[in-house]
């Protein structure tokens, strides 16, 4: 009995050598491994824009220049008085004329900033359209100086969505700066709410705010 009980307590001894051995979590590990931060998500780039329409005689997508005499300076700067406006999203440029209106701005910017759209008939001739939604596609992969890229897809989120059926012709023309245009047959454009096609010229240009793309 004597040397069953030795036995025993050797192999109870070598069983505790044996646990000392094996790392044992303590609650410091477990406390330091809820601790740790996941790694950040990156976000992705947008450079703010400014966008300007020309205005040009016989445009019919046009600034609200025309309805705001108390404005010396009709472009679309994002930030201010409600303005959005970038580069991102896959190099598309992007523009909401209200997006970010609050009515506090009121007092130093008057109403929301509207675009101005002239549907041929039996549409209503002139419609001032909040929350116009501009997109461009792609034009942030454009090389400076190029020959204008033509069949850029280009759309107004405006009865229900106005889209160019040849898309626009943009040319980027400094690092910062694009011009946006569309004339003659390019100036094709449907409402698919509707379906109704309309002539629908305009030019503007998007200038870049700060160093980007």
């Amino acid at each position: 009995m004597r040397k069953l009980g030795v036995s025993l307590c050797s192999i109870l001894l070598l069983g505790l050598v044996g646990c000392g051995d094996s790392p044992v979590a303590t609650d410091a590990d477990s406390a330091t491994e809820l601790l740790k931060k996941p790694p950040p998500v990156e976000e992705p780039e947008e450079w703010p824009i400014a966008v300007t329409f020309a205005d040009r005689d016989g445009d019919q997508v046009r600034s609200d220049a025309e309805l705001r005499p108390d404005l010396s300076d009709h472009a679309y700067v994002d930030g201010e008085c409600g303005v959005w406006g970038n580069i991102g999203n896959f190099d598309d440029a992007r523009m909401d004329p209200d997006r970010d209106w609050k009515r506090k701005l009121a007092r130093t910017c008057g109403t929301e900033r509207v675009i101005v759209f002239e549907f041929d008939e039996p549409r209503e001739p002139a419609r001032a359209e909040v929350g116009a939604f501009l997109s461009v596609e792609d034009i942030c992969t454009m090389a400076v100086g190029d020959t204008p890229r033509t069949g850029v897809p280009a759309q107004f989120n405006v009865c229900n969505v106005l889209s160019f059926d040849a898309g626009v012709q943009v040319q980027r023309t400094d690092a910062s700066t694009w011009i946006v245009s569309t004339d003659g047959t390019d100036a094709a454009a449907t409402c698919l709410g509707d379906g109704s096609t309309h002539t629908m010229p305009f030019e503007l240009t998007i200038t870049m705010l700060e160093a980007g793309c």
